[in-house]
């Protein structure tokens, strides 16, 4: 993608249209990936503490 058109770019209603062009960068896989497993490790620890 060009610079000039990040700028144009907003999200629309089509939201699988947003994601995959999300999920199409590597650094926001990484992130998502990321998310996911300190989501689910904090779920099972805090089922565990309480």
């Amino acid at each position: 993608m060009h610079i000039a058109l990040a700028d144009t770019l907003s999200p629309s209603w089509d939201l699988v249209a947003d994601i995959q062009i999300l999920l199409h960068y590597p650094f926001m896989q990484n992130a998502y990936l990321g998310g996911t497993l300190v989501a689910l490790t904090a779920g099972i620890m805090g089922y565990f503490m309480v």
